[in-house]
């Protein structure tokens, strides 16, 4: 495996481990101190509709774009540039798509995952390290 020149790193769950985020909860307490609720939406309603923005945001940031700025930025080419992220979708597609060598890193909290042998998954910062060796 050809060692980079430069990687790139996902920020969180990936660098920083955050404690898992609970929309729902959230929204609750939100609504308590709402003045009006004018469709009478649950927390669980409203969380739906702002998952759904946030993935179309997600899908949009998580572009091939975003690498190709940092790419032109470094003055490097895809295949000098490792990608490591936590989130399959984006972060691994999006490399990948970009002509990245994208690393999942599963080791801060339980994501969605799907077992792919054709992309490199580490646990741990430990077994990145070895890939570099």
């Amino acid at each position: 495996m050809k060692i980079p020149k430069m990687i790139l790193f996902d920020y969180g769950q990936t660098l920083i481990a955050e404690q898992k985020f609970d929309g729902v909860k959230g929204t609750e307490a939100v609504l308590q101190y709402a003045t009006r609720n004018k469709y009478q939406l649950s927390a669980e309603q409203v969380q739906a509709k702002a998952n759904e923005i946030r993935r179309e945001y997600m899908e949009e940031m998580h572009s091939i774009g975003r690498f190709d700025l940092a790419l032109e930025k470094a003055g490097l080419e895809p295949d000098e540039v490792w990608y490591i992220g936590d989130q399959y979708e984006c972060d691994v597609n999006g490399a990948l798509n970009a002509g990245l060598l994208p690393i999942c890193y599963i080791g801060a909290i339980d994501l969605p995952y799907t077992e792919d042998t054709n992309i490199l998954t580490v646990k741990t910062w430990n077994e990145i390290e070895r890939y570099m060796e």
